[in-house]
């Protein structure tokens, strides 16, 4: 199948996180009914939307049809979008989505008439049947969207039918608003700072640390890997990552705690604490922190510049690499490296897990 024909399947994704939504939150600032109280209410059976977006017919049909970066416009939402199955007239695929902490796999089934009309079925999970129905209508600079939705909910989506149907509307304008500011032309450096801001704060960049780290990079102050480790160790990210997502150490493998350990050991003199193991460990094993960035965060710590003399033996180091540390601290402060650094950046030299242009970096600007 073209591209072009199975790119339509993302509003589709997009109307079922939109519904999943709905379904999984029960938020109390949203409207609720009102008039006199009916005992026994119908519950949420056939809705339509239309919607019109103010972006012409092709570009919101190239934006739609990204579905690699389908998490990255909906980070806080969109967990993975995976095709199981296609021909030239369907497809089968998987989202996972999350919302107040609960994440749901619903499988679709997605049969297409290209740019005409699109037909939906949840084929798998407590929305099972439930069938949605779209129309792509090309009004010049404008698209508008007709979607007719037929809820079939069973199980513990249940009670979730009878919310008010102005609620599903609110969701809808939020998803599509989230693809609208996506859309929005950027620079190639606008676009790194804010794709690092999807990836780890899960937003889009806001104006302020957006023309902040545009103009450093365009000026040549900052790499992106700079921002990375800025916005990973930001209050921001902190709290998110404490408050939501830190894995309890029986849930970390045996080789992470002894690798963090092994850190702590040869840096900070101590066995990791257990705030260590949890934060290190869960950036670790999500991917978010690579081995040499939390050695490197517990080198630039103020525990490690705040050590007494280090009265352990420098055998281990040849004097060749030892020399070498010591000339850069003299090169860079006009005096000799202190024990405990020469033993510290000796045994990541020896190793070969550091090299000395990082070790330089690190001097010059951390360990002053």
């Amino acid at each position: 199948m073209e591209n072009k024909d199975k790119s339509l399947i993302i509003f589709y994704i997009l109307l079922v996180v939109t519904i999943s939504t709905v379904l999984f939150s029960v938020d109390m600032s949203l409207e609720k009914p009102t008039g006199p109280l009916n005992l026994a209410p119908l519950p949420l059976s056939n809705i339509s939307l239309t919607k019109v977006v103010e972006i012409n017919n092709e570009k919101f049909y190239n934006l739609l049809s990204d579905v690699d970066n389908y998490p990255q416009i909906l980070p806080k939402n969109i967990l993975s979008v995976n095709i199981i199955d296609q021909t030239d007239s369907s497809l089968i695929y998987e989202i996972v989505v999350i919302e107040k902490g609960i994440t749901s796999t619903l499988l679709i089934k997605h049969d297409f008439f290209p740019f005409e009309k699109q037909i939906l079925t949840v084929i798998e999970g407590d929305a099972k049947n439930t069938i949605i129905t779209q129309k792509f209508l090309n009004e010049g600079n404008f698209t508008k969207l007709i979607t007719d939705v037929e809820f079939h909910l069973g199980g513990s989506l249940t009670g979730f039918g009878f919310l008010p149907q102005s609620n599903v509307n609110s969701a809808m304008n939020t998803i599509l608003s989230s693809f609208i500011e996506y859309s929005v032309e950027k620079t190639f450096n606008e676009k790194i700072v804010d794709n690092l801001y999807r990836e780890i704060l899960k937003r889009s960049a806001d104006k302020e640390g957006l023309s902040k780290y545009t103009i450093l990079l365009e000026q040549d102050k900052i790499t992106p890997e700079e921002i990375r480790q800025e916005l990973y160790n930001s209050q921001e990210y902190n709290s998110a990552i404490f408050s939501n997502n830190l894995k309890n150490i029986d849930e970390l493998s045996d080789e992470t705690l002894e690798t963090i350990n092994e850190f702590y050991e040869i840096i900070l003199r101590r066995n990791a604490d257990p705030q260590g193991l949890q934060y290190f460990g869960t950036l670790l094993e999500s991917k978010k922190f690579s081995e040499s960035d939390i050695r490197n965060e517990l080198i630039k710590s103020s525990e490690f510049a705040s050590l007494p003399v280090d009265t352990r033996s420098l055998d281990i180091i040849s004097k060749e690499n030892q020399n070498l540390i010591n000339s850069t601290s003299y090169e860079l402060f006009n005096k000799y490296a202190e024990k405990k650094i020469i033993r510290v950046f000796g045994i990541y030299l020896e190793s070969g897990s550091m090299s000395m242009d990082e070790i330089k970096e690190i001097m010059l600007n951390h360990l002053k």
